[in-house]
């Protein structure tokens, strides 16, 4: 793009010293799963496919916060006041900026998680969606002032995005449909087919 120019250059994962190539020969499988710039704190995170998270700041993008947030890979991470919440496939965590944990929620009844996203701008309320079949048919709502799963809501599509705006939820299925929700009454007032197939961003 005219004008653009790159202005910092770091390295965003850590790899041991003597991990230069695995066994086979091939490169480190370890890779970036997951970023979020965080403008609240002014920080950007990375998750890595091990389930670390990583946050840099300043415009030179100077190392902040490294810790281990998960057993799987990090798959989606939104930013909150008080710090980060992240999803693997069957855990959900909220952390501070400065790398500790303020609670992580499991359940071995849900697993398969995919996404995300807020039910509104007080960040006290958050849906989790992913595999149906995995999830029992269900979006967990999620209490992240408390740090326990409050309820669900019956859902029987496989789910890959979430998004919001302050009224309503909109959700990306791996079909290419998209479902409008709006969260207060928990009822579906939209949905329509976008693409043929899954979809690889949402934005609203």
């Amino acid at each position: 793009m005219e004008g653009w120019r790159q202005i910092s250059h770091v390295p965003g994962l850590k790899l041991p010293k003597n991990e230069v190539l695995n066994q086979n020969g091939k490169p480190p499988s370890k890779m970036v799963t997951a970023m979020k710039f965080d403008d609240s704190h002014d920080l950007l995170w990375l998750g890595d496919s091990e389930g670390y998270l990583y946050s840099f700041s300043s415009i030179k993008l100077s190392p902040y916060t490294s810790v281990r947030a998960h057993t799987g890979p990090v798959l989606k991470m939104l930013s909150h006041k008080k710090g980060v919440v992240s999803i693997s496939t069957d855990s959900i965590r909220l952390g501070t900026v400065e790398g500790m944990c303020t609670y992580t929620i499991k359940n071995t009844k849900y697993s398969g998680f995919t996404c995300m996203s807020y039910t509104s701008n007080t960040q006290s309320e958050l849906l989790v969606g992913g595999k149906a079949s995995e999830m029992d048919n269900k979006i967990l709502k999620v209490d992240l002032i408390n740090g326990q799963i409050s309820g669900t809501i019956p859902y029987e599509h496989d789910l890959t995005l979430m998004d919001n705006n302050l009224k309503y939820v909109v959700l990306g299925r791996s079909d290419g449909f998209v479902d409008v929700l709006d969260p207060k009454v928990q009822s579906f007032i939209k949905s329509f087919k976008c693409h043929a197939s899954g979809l690889s961003s949402l934005a609203i």
